[in-house]
């Protein structure tokens, strides 16, 4: 067996960016950000890939696109086996906020799965999924989830930017279309069948949510009545006299291997006058529209001048490991909790700690929005 990497899959993934940089990149929008990936293989392009007789390597290079100051930016390097699925990750790069910061060398993962992720490749299996394209999703997830956790190791420095903090979701996104794009010789069959995101159905379960208020909302913009179309804002239900208002930009997705489901991440603000909060949800479906699992990433923009502890991150945690979504969701929101009180450190915010309501209600929402294309 052997692979080979298809371009042409690759850059028709990014349906509404626009090649770049003498045709060597594509750069496109996520949330209220612009970014930047270079095509692998692309004559001319940073992204290089490497054959080799026990599988191929890719070097992504990917930038958050800040204008005129320096960009921020990440390479990820890839390596592939022989199936198709990637062994290793090796991530460097460089976050520019004023001050410019360079990760310190390079940290490599070897991609061992754990116990849980086992338990989610036998999950897939009951789903329908062929054991071999389950063994990849997971690998899949596991490359992207790690990236997630290491680049937001580092966006602790930097109080309130939206797109450096959605960076790591991008890339996440990234490595998973990069892997989707690897192919084996003989390919795989094709899946007959894979599922999306559906925005409209998204805004209308946030709307039925008894925790918030969705402002503007009709029937015809499905509550995506803020910045031009990209967002919506919602209240506390209970407290609408206060600061706590919020902000959900529209979810960004990757479909998973062989149509094996999709790929989500989604930013929510707290805004507030000054610094906003932020988090970061990265969360996994199925095709029969199953959680896969998810993660969470949580920035806070007010409450401290510390910045070593203005954010922090849950870990990825599989929906495998219980026994319902009920539990399954209960156990992300009290991470999310827990990430909060420890920012906190001993203050208290409650329109910040309310966040971790807010999340669970996004995550159980992007699960009613998930449908068959």
């Amino acid at each position: 067996m052997s692979l080979s990497f298809d371009e042409r899959h690759f850059v028709a993934l990014y349906p509404s960016g626009v090649e770049a940089k003498n045709g060597t990149a594509i750069e496109f929008k996520s949330q209220d950000a612009n970014y930047r990936v270079y095509i692998p293989g692309r004559p001319g392009s940073p992204s290089i890939i490497e054959q080799s007789s026990g599988g191929l390597t890719i070097a992504l290079q990917q930038d958050h696109i800040i204008g005129l100051a320096t960009d921020d930016h990440s390479t990820t390097k890839l390596t592939f086996k022989q199936d198709g699925s990637p062994s290793q990750i090796d991530i460097s790069g460089g976050i520019d906020h004023g001050t410019p910061y360079e990760i310190p060398g390079v940290v490599t993962t070897v991609l061992d799965l754990t116990v849980e992720a086992l338990g989610a490749i036998g999950a897939l299996e009951s789903a329908g999924i062929s054991e071999a394209v389950a063994q990849e999703v997971v690998a899949d997830i596991t490359a992207a989830a790690e990236a997630f956790n290491v680049l937001s190791n580092f966006i602790f420095r930097f109080a309130d930017d939206g797109g450096t903090l959605n960076f790591p979701a991008v890339i996440a996104h990234n490595i998973n279309k990069t892997c989707t794009s690897v192919v084996t010789n003989p390919p795989r069959p094709p899946a007959t069948t894979s599922v999306t995101i559906d925005a409209n159905v998204f805004g209308d379960a946030m709307n039925n949510q008894s925790d918030f208020e969705v402002e503007d909302y009709n029937s015809s913009n499905h509550g995506w009545a803020f910045k031009g179309g990209q967002a919506m804002e919602y209240k506390h239900a209970r407290r609408l006299a206060t600061d706590w208002h919020y902000r959900t930009w529209r979810p960004d997705m990757s479909e998973l291997e062989n149509g094996a489901g999709v790929l989500v991440s989604c930013k929510i603000d707290q805004d507030r006058t000054g610094a906003d909060d932020h988090t970061v949800i990265l969360t996994a479906f199925d095709v029969r529209r199953n959680y896969i699992g998810a993660q969470v990433e949580i920035q806070s923009g007010p409450i401290v001048t510390d910045h070593v502890h203005a954010r922090g991150k849950t870990p990825w945690i599989w929906r495998s490991s219980y026994s319902d979504d009920a539990k399954f969701v209960a156990a992300v929101q009290d991470a999310v909790a827990a990430v909060i009180k420890e920012i906190e450190d001993g203050k208290e915010d409650e329109g910040f700690e309310y966040m971790a309501t807010i999340t669970k209600d996004n995550l159980v929402c992007l699960k009613t929005a998930v449908v068959s294309r």
